[in-house]
């Protein structure tokens, strides 16, 4: 699915934007999850701010289904993301823009592709290594919480001490 879009011509009137897609239709992301069940919903105003310069502002919000690194289970990983974007059609315009503003690059026909603008705000939140929130049911206790005897002050070389050549 490659719906494209005119930014510009949809923030000039005001549009707003609001759907869901498969899980399934986002390719790069599709990787990385466990399995393609579920659904992305995408809620995406456009608008002209003060400066004159358009804007995308809105939701994404999914729960993404990840393998935990700790436990190697799967788990549902939450996004709800705001959504804030300023579409650029080349780099110097990106460059010029005030840092609160995240630049979205535009196509050849100054278009964007929907699946792919809601893809990069999912993929952009991924977890470098997804963990479930509480620790893990498989894991000992003990490596959770440090142990009675593990101080801060315990020198694991102090046994070296005591030896004599």
């Amino acid at each position: 699915m490659s719906e494209k879009i005119d930014p510009i011509r949809l923030a000039e009137r005001s549009a707003r934007l609001q759907g869901v897609f498969s899980l399934g239709d986002l390719g790069r992301l599709r990787e990385l999850l466990v399995h393609t069940q579920g659904q992305v919903e995408y809620d995406l105003s456009f608008c002209l701010d003060k400066e004159g310069r358009r804007l995308i502002v809105g939701h994404v919000r999914a729960a993404l289904p990840l393998i935990c690194q700790r436990c190697l289970e799967p788990f549902e990983f939450p996004v709800d993301a705001e959504v804030t974007l300023c579409p650029v059609f080349t780099d110097s315009e990106a460059a010029a823009l005030p840092v609160e503003l995240e630049p979205c690059m535009m196509d050849e026909e100054r278009q964007l592709c929907l699946t792919e603008l809601v893809e990069d705000e999912l993929l952009v939140r991924l977890p470098t290594s997804p963990r479930h929130p509480e620790p893990c049911g498989l894991l000992a206790p003990e490596f959770i919480e440090p142990r009675e005897h593990d101080t801060p002050s315990s020198n694991p070389f102090a046994v070296l001490a005591r030896l004599k050549t």
